[in-house]
């Protein structure tokens, strides 16, 4: 089934920091593609407060790796909004690769159907978990609202 996203689903408020809302899905991803110190972090949080409000299950925060040359900082904001490690996405826009962090906003995430087969799979998830456990940490927040066991 091919999904096309609406022109009302994308805020470009920003137009290099913009959201995209997949309510099919009920997800969104915040695309960023540049970062300015002086005003990144409240138009972010601009951007997470309206996906929030949204009621979204999940939201991520998908950051260009060519354009942005300080994503440690985009990193270390985004985890302080407890956004962690999702994957990376080669070629995902305007064929740039982009480091994608994701943000779990409800307890209603299909954990039941999350199966890994192979090795890679479990170290994989294993590394996505510990993230989560270490980004909880940080903002001191005991639990994930949806705990997976490994």
């Amino acid at each position: 089934i091919e999904y096309q996203i609406s022109h009302k689903d994308i805020e470009v408020a920003y137009s290099n920091v913009y959201y995209i809302f997949e309510a099919h899905h009920n997800i969104a991803i915040i695309v960023i593609d540049s970062y300015n110190k002086d005003d990144f972090y409240y138009i972010f949080h601009s951007q997470l407060d309206k996906l929030r409000a949204k009621h979204c299950d999940m939201i991520y925060a998908d950051i260009n790796m060519e354009k942005i040359s300080q994503i440690d900082e985009v990193v270390d904001i985004l985890n302080h909004a407890l956004f962690f490690f999702s994957g990376v996405m080669l070629l995902k826009y305007k064929e740039q690769d982009y480091l994608q962090l994701q943000y779990k906003h409800s307890e209603d995430i299909g954990k039941k159907n999350l199966v890994c087969y192979s090795d890679f799979c479990k170290s994989l998830l294993k590394y996505i978990l510990d993230d989560e456990k270490r980004v909880r940490e940080l903002k001191g927040v005991a639990n994930s609202v949806c705990n997976i066991k490994t």
